[in-house]
């Protein structure tokens, strides 16, 4: 290998694992807006979730083992710094 590609040694799949990253991410938000536009949910004061006007009863997370609910800003802030750090991991690879 030649050029510019070559002079930074990059692995030859590192572009392509980064498109594909990318894909993912953009998949992701791409559901949440969805979902966005379709449903609509609200948190009364006691911190419990609706849908509409009804309770909603599922889990909307689970990433051990328990119940959690959706965090408003908080999570989207967590979400987008696990983000930049596997790109970053990316990056690093």
């Amino acid at each position: 290998q030649h050029g510019y590609w070559a002079s930074l040694r990059i692995e030859s799949d590192l572009i392509s694992r980064i498109k594909e990253a990318q894909k993912e991410d953009s998949k992701i938000w791409t559901i949440v807006e969805n979902l966005d536009k379709q449903v609509e949910f609200r948190i009364n004061e006691d911190n419990v979730l609706w849908q509409d006007t009804r309770k909603c009863s599922a889990p909307i997370c689970w990433d051990q083992v328990g119940k959690r609910i959706i965090e408003g800003p908080e999570m989207i802030e967590v979400t987008n710094a696990k983000v930049a750090v596997a790109k970053e991991k990316l990056k690093e690879a």
